[in-house]
């Protein structure tokens, strides 16, 4: 549902995934979901009308970052990022390279081509969208002692990072 802050009040509810949803991001006035019933829906600020709705992978999106004003990431249980025209639906990349679950991406607003994706492997991988379509990932950062459930970057310069694991 869509929550209004000042009282507390569910504004509306939002109904056309058919399983869970999974994940979540905001930007441009649009609200984009991702679900077990593996689709990314779009939903327009102020109606919560869905404008879009399409399969994104074989399976639950389970993260979704917003690239840039025409651009989605998503990541899945299939062990994928899938980079999206939104306006099209469409796939513009996939990048391979997790051995597991993709659980969270996060692009680095200081290096708005980096992307940073966190998975059930252990690993974080950072990948540079500017490479061709066969690239894989720039860098692997290893040694966690557990799947990879969120990370997040700062807005410093240094664009450092802290992952955190369950």
């Amino acid at each position: 549902g869509v929550w209004e802050l000042q009282d507390g009040k569910c504004v509306t509810r939002l109904k056309g995934h058919k399983k869970g949803v999974m994940s979540m991001a905001y930007g441009q006035r649009k609200l984009f979901t991702g679900s077990h019933d593996h689709t990314v829906k779009v939903w327009d600020a102020g109606s919560w009308e869905c404008s879009a709705s399409w399969k994104a992978h074989s399976d639950t999106v389970t993260a979704i970052a917003l690239h840039d004003d025409k651009q989605i990431l998503t990541a899945s249980f299939s062990k994928t990022i899938k980079l999206w025209d939104i306006e099209r639906q469409t796939l513009v990349r996939e990048l391979k390279g997790h051995k597991s679950y993709v659980r969270c991406l996060q692009v680095d607003h200081n290096e708005p081509f980096h992307l940073y994706s966190g998975a059930n492997d252990r690993t974080i991988k950072l990948w540079d969208l500017r490479e061709g379509p066969s690239a894989g990932p720039a860098k692997t950062f290893t040694g966690h002692l557990d799947n990879v459930q969120c990370l997040t970057i700062t807005d410093s310069a240094s664009a450092e990072f802290f992952p955190l694991g369950a």
